[in-house]
């Protein structure tokens, strides 16, 4: 199982990306799903339902979806077996600071994470905010840069165009490290192996009600759970 990193400016479609991709690798997979920000489980399902993703949709009051806390490191994050886990902000785990060095624990768990079949999916602003020991082992790189409108109901910024671009890792370093590349809107479409563009759909709409795209990280995760390990969402059956 791979490493994925998302890579965007805030507000440009990170979170919505890893969640859906996150779901759609959970659900080809038969995986659970960890998370670091907090799901709304009446809402998950029913995305599940509507997108036809049939394992999740059962599984799910099974308790297959896990929450662990910010405050714990990325080693603890790699615990559980069989998992998608998605890293918001994953600068909190890896910083990019020379004098951050990935723990042993943690450099074990990656090491052996394909024998625990994981797929990690996590999102930052720019791959320097993430320690490079991660960044360089990723095997495909998402990078969200989609257009906002200023929304007086909301406060704050809503994504109203998706323009998302899938990348192997070297073709990524050739298009961003190159600001005339980068402009250039034919080379995202030869360097990037996958696109995702259009307005933002009623499906993805939905998938805002999921989780609280303008929460802050630390908050929520001190406010709404009071777990010390982890949270297990269950759906009652009926």
């Amino acid at each position: 199982m791979p490493f994925t990193a998302i890579y965007g400016l805030p507000g440009r479609g990170k979170s919505l990306l890893m969640l859906q991709h996150g779901l759609r690798i959970a659900e080809k997979y038969k995986l659970r799903l960890v998370t670091n920000f907090n799901l709304d489980p009446l809402c998950l399902a029913y995305y599940c339902k509507i997108n036809n993703l049939k394992w999740l949709w059962n599984n799910i009051p099974k308790g297959i979806i896990y929450y662990v806390s910010s405050n714990k490191n990325f080693a603890q994050f790699l615990q559980i077996r069989r998992a998608v886990i998605l890293l918001d902000e994953m600068g909190l785990y890896a910083p990019s600071a020379q004098s951050w060095t990935l723990p042993a624990e943690a450099f074990n768990a990656v090491a052996n994470n394909r024998k625990m079949c994981q797929h990690i999916v996590y999102a930052a602003q720019y791959p320097t905010q993430v320690h490079s020991s991660l960044h360089q082992i990723c095997s495909e790189i998402l990078y969200a840069e989609g257009t906002t409108v200023w929304s007086e109901q909301l406060g704050n910024e809503r994504l109203l165009f998706k323009d998302c671009h899938l990348f192997m890792p070297s073709e990524f370093e050739v298009w961003f490290r190159d600001p005339i590349v980068r402009k250039n809107p034919i080379k995202v479409w030869v360097l990037a192996t996958k696109h995702w563009k259009g307005i933002i759909s009623a499906l993805d709409a939905h998938t805002f009600r999921i989780y609280d795209s303008f929460g802050l990280l630390e908050t929520i995760l001190r406010t709404v759970f009071k777990q010390p390990e982890y949270h297990k969402t269950r759906l009652k059956e009926g």
